[in-house]
């Protein structure tokens, strides 16, 4: 027993991670059984119980993070590759556990396609699934805001492939999630070294509210890797290091970021413009010309297929901002406050939800418990994440300034509209996960020191 908790609690080298050893399997154990043993229970517990079920689920993720923490802690800022596959490993098994539990439970398509899934996103897989076997045409569109999203592609194709079922859906969004996985370390390393990098990865694949919107059918996860890649793009660019793949990418990503979340386009559209011109003459000839006619026909697009619907029907911008909030709180699960919340304290809100409040009992129910128990860790995370942005201001500003300015557009737009939907501000999680990793880098050292 002895020699057991001594492997357990011990640093391991900075030199080296093994990821297979005995302490490593019993923590990989643990996250899988665990997951399996919430997600299996969940559908047949309720209230209290329930509760308890989860904040036992979350303790437990919470102690395999601080020992995950623990351990990366101790890396040196050019060790190599072993610290992204110990992130990539529990994730996997975090999906692998509630995926199995749901589907042994008998409940997984109940449980894991919600109510938008039902209504927009299965639908618009299976179009697509249907359309590659040759069974029905594409469906048509009804207007600028009604799209065939990339996520639905994707799942389609794998509907088409392995059927038409949570577990297909499933797998699609874990591959994402990891590639999201590997962004957010190679960002921060190269940012911040590759012990925040390891931490920031860590963060993004143990966070409970992110397991809940990336195992649900949502859009989530594409759209989060969209977003760690435009960064990824910005700060390659930024530091003069950007390779013509890397352009090509930062390219793609933009286009379907306006296919999937079409108000972020034009936030990264303005980041990529104001790098240009402060990065010009350090910019290549063909991806300097790129960014140009991407800016030039991004624009134009915009306005041609949202601004002129738009005008057409609010005839000035305040109009449809004030149409859009009532839009996105007439909701029955939005309290009825959130219609009235005041602009300051909005900015607070859209930073800080989910927001633990008893009235969340009466609108969730089973596999949502984790979003108001983890709503706790959330908070933490936000809170190092503007650390991490507020220390590294001092340091760079011009490169933290353009790196956050689409996620500061984004909380000052959404502080009035919608400050309550945590699911759209974590769009941005890659963000948070990369300078939350680096507070907590800083945490770490000065631990050491003490």
């Amino acid at each position: 027993m002895k020699i057991l908790k001594k492997s357990i609690w011990k640093f391991s080298a900075p030199e080296n991670i093994n990821l297979y050893s005995d302490a490593r399997y019993w923590g990989y154990c643990v996250l899988f059984l665990s997951a399996f043993v919430y997600s299996y229970l969940v559908p047949i517990t309720h209230g209290f119980c329930l509760s308890i079920l989860t904040v036992a689920f979350l303790l437990i993720l919470f102690a395999c993070f601080i020992y995950s923490y623990r351990l990366v802690s101790n890396l040196s800022d050019t060790h190599g590759r072993n610290p992204v596959f110990l992130a990539l490993i529990s994730l996997f098994l975090l999906h692998a556990g509630v995926l199995a539990g749901f589907l042994f439970s008998g409940n997984i398509e109940s449980v894991l396609w919600v109510k938008d899934s039902y209504d927009m996103h299965v639908p618009g897989a299976l179009n697509i699934s249907r359309f590659i076997s040759g069974d029905e045409p594409l469906r048509p569109l009804s207007g600028p805001f009604d799209k065939i999203y990339f996520t639905h592609v994707l799942v389609g194709v794998s509907f088409w492939l392995l059927g038409d079922n949570p577990i297909s859906s499933g797998i699609v969004l874990l591959f994402a999630r990891g590639l999201t996985v590997v962004v957010i370390y190679a960002l921060a390393r190269s940012m911040f070294g590759n012990k925040a990098g390891a931490i920031g990865a860590l963060i993004y694949a143990f966070m409970p509210t992110l397991l809940f919107y990336t195992t649900s059918f949502y859009k989530e996860a594409i759209v989060q890797l969209l977003v760690a890649l435009m960064i990824y793009s910005f700060n390659k660019i930024l530091k003069s290091t950007a390779r013509g793949w890397e352009y090509l990418l930062l390219f793609l990503s933009l286009i379907l970021i306006a296919n999937e979340r079409f108000y972020l386009f034009p936030m990264f559209l303005a980041a990529l413009v104001i790098i240009s011109v402060l990065a010009f003459r350090k910019i290549p000839v063909f991806p300097r010309i790129g960014i140009i006619v991407l800016a030039i026909a991004g624009g134009l697009f915009f306005f041609s297929e949202y601004y002129l619907w738009l005008y057409s029907r609010f005839l000035d911008v305040p109009s449809f901002f004030s149409a859009l909030r009532v839009a996105y709180t007439q909701y029955p699960d939005v309290a009825p406050h959130n219609a009235v919340f005041p602009y300051w304290m909005g900015f607070v809100k859209i930073l800080l939800t989910p927001v633990f409040t008893l009235n969340k009992f009466a609108i969730f129910s089973n596999y949502a418990y984790l979003l108001i128990w983890g709503s706790f860790f959330n908070q933490i995370v936000m809170l190092f994440g503007l650390a991490g942005i507020f220390f590294n201001l001092r340091l760079q500003f011009k490169d933290t300034a353009i790196l956050v300015f689409p996620f500061f557009l984004f909380v000052c737009l959404f502080a009035y509209v919608a400050p309550y939907n945590g699911r759209l501000r974590d769009s941005f999680y890659p963000v948070i996960a990369v300078y939350a990793g680096y507070a907590m880098r800083r945490l770490a050292e000065k631990w050491g020191e003490a």
